[in-house]
């Protein structure tokens, strides 16, 4: 199996009785110590699967397998573009809250509830980006950040629970209202994050 990092072929290729999971572990480890993050790994040309799919794919033999791809890149540059895009994603939710609301008072039920499955996608970008802050980034903002994050959840369980019964118009509220202002904190939350610096390693789980 020829291995590929950034596009750029290894002189040695992985053979024998080895699993392609053993290889890219492998490849972790050394890329981690070099201070550098993996962002994308691909298999014959195909991304990494979900699930026992994935499991599949790493119990299969690297003599049934052609190539692997492997980006990688600082964690300085990886943090600081996935910073930007959820910061991006977030500075819509605050007027998507208010646009929703709105449309569930007027009645517009199946355009609303398609609206809140979109902003609830957007969410949960928000919280998975909170976890990779905090084990990456060296400032004190990311305790407030998931403190923010995590006061979200009841806010989002009151608006899951209207839409479960029926009653638009507390949903309304909690988007309008609740919803609205805990996004602004978490927005106000990230910002210091622009000036952190990142770590060299990621804290443990």
């Amino acid at each position: 199996m020829r291995i590929y990092l950034n596009d750029s072929a290894l002189e040695k290729e992985a053979c024998g009785s080895l699993t392609v999971g053993q290889v890219i572990q492998d490849l972790q480890r050394e890329v981690t110590s070099g201070g550098k993050v993996v962002t994308n790994i691909r298999i014959d040309g195909k991304p990494l699967e979900n699930g026992f799919r994935r499991r599949r794919q790493f119990e299969r033999a690297v003599d049934a397998t052609s190539r692997l791809d492997v980006a990688i890149a600082n964690p300085q540059s990886v943090v600081e573009l996935m910073l930007n895009d959820v910061m991006q994603v977030c500075s819509t939710l605050p007027e998507q809250c208010e646009s929703l609301a709105l449309q569930f008072r007027l009645g517009e039920e199946a355009r609303a509830n398609n609206g809140l499955a979109e902003m609830l996608d957007k969410l949960s970008l928000l919280t998975k980006s909170a976890s990779v802050f905090e084990r990456w980034v060296l400032s004190n903002a990311t305790t407030q950040l998931s403190q923010s994050v995590a006061d979200l959840a009841p806010v989002i369980d009151t608006i899951l629970k209207a839409q479960t019964n029926g009653d638009y118009v507390a949903l309304a509220d909690a988007l309008e209202y609740e919803l609205k202002r805990s996004v602004r904190v978490c927005i106000d939350a990230m910002n210091p994050l622009k000036a952190a610096q990142v770590r060299s390693t990621p804290l443990l789980d």
